[in-house]
């Protein structure tokens, strides 16, 4: 008799997303636009999984299809998982003459991940541009293609964690009573936080827009200045206040901001062929900045220091590297 192992494992996932929409559009007079739109969105992600295996065949022709004649079977798993995201969104576009351009939105998500008095976030936008070149006083400078000022400021949520962290789950567990086998449960090593709520980060952009010489020349200049506030991340719990020293948080905030630059150029267009040239910059500078600690762990730890690699650390960069320092003698040799 050959006692070999053989398993199964079955993986399935299904996405399901619904849109709605309404659209109103209107003309007033030869220079009013103006469109509204509202939506409804629904989405329902699912993974599920499940398995099983057995030991002891008299051979392994079949494989895991004469998994019915192992002597002994394992326990069957099976695990499901659920995400559920209900969206509104209203939006209202105005146009004057091509010239200025009005946009005003509100979003409303709502994720099953948070707890029950978390779940909704509320994420106005609005924006405004002004089409330079279009005005009247801008027709005899017919070398200008392209002159177009930009302002928004808006806000979008981040629910980027796992289903269930907010709820305290349980694991499996099999021991014996007498003679039988029987199956218990334990706290997982997911230690749960019903405060969590939407991360939420405000951007405000300031840019140009420019064409020179019927496009010729062009390119965009942009400044970006984006608040994150409450930061999702795990971090330390005193070891042995529960089964995992671990518990993700709404930590604080991180500022991020930048300029970028792209600039375009055809120095030679024909009907034969055209050479572009394409220049592109960036400045960015990230930083954290409040936080409910000194700093967050949150690097992967690193065999042998005992710690983690990089941490969350108010005025530094976001993962910035946090290790130990090497310690020398009097000598100047490192002592170990």
């Amino acid at each position: 008799t050959s006692y070999n192992t053989l398993g199964e494992g079955v993986y399935s996932g299904t996405s399901l997303l619904g849109n709605a929409q309404l659209q109103y559009v209107t003309k007033i007079g030869d220079d009013h636009k103006i469109d509204a739109t509202l939506m409804q969105s629904v989405n329902y992600i699912t993974w599920k999984s499940m398995g099983f295996s057995g030991t002891g065949f008299s051979n392994d022709d079949l494989s895991y299809h004469a998994i019915a004649s192992a002597i002994n079977h394992g326990v069957p798993s099976y695990e499901l998982s659920e995400r559920k995201m209900l969206s509104f969104l209203g939006r209202v576009r105005y146009n004057y003459k091509d010239r200025y351009l009005l946009t005003a939105a509100v979003r409303v998500d709502g994720s099953s991940v948070f707890g029950a008095g978390n779940k909704y976030g509320v994420f106005p936008s609005a924006s405004f541009a002004w089409r330079v070149n279009e005005e009247e006083f801008m027709q005899n400078y017919e070398w200008i293609s392209n002159l177009k000022f930009r302002a928004s400021v808006g806000q979008v949520g981040n629910q980027g964690i796992s289903p269930y962290t907010t709820l305290g789950l349980a694991d499996k567990y099999m021991y014996e009573f007498g003679t039988y086998p029987m199956v218990g449960y334990l706290p997982d090593s997911t230690l749960p936080n019903p405060n969590l709520k939407w991360e939420t980060s405000t951007s405000t952009n300031i840019g140009i827009d420019f064409g020179f010489l019927s496009g010729r020349i062009n390119g965009a200049v942009d400044y970006y200045y984006r608040q994150t506030t409450d930061l999702l991340s795990e971090i330390d719990v005193p070891t042995g206040s529960n089964f995992t020293n671990r518990l993700m948080s709404n930590i604080g905030e991180m500022v991020n901001q930048g300029v970028e630059v792209s600039l375009n150029l055809i120095p030679i267009q024909t009907e034969d062929w055209n050479w572009t040239i394409n220049l592109n910059g960036t400045w960015q500078q990230t930083e954290i900045g409040d936080l409910n600690d000194n700093f967050v762990k949150v690097g992967s730890s690193l065999s042998g220091t005992g710690g983690n690699s990089s941490v969350h650390y108010k005025g530094f960069a976001p993962y910035t590297f946090y290790l130990y320092q090497q310690a020398y003698d009097a000598a100047g040799k490192p002592i170990m």
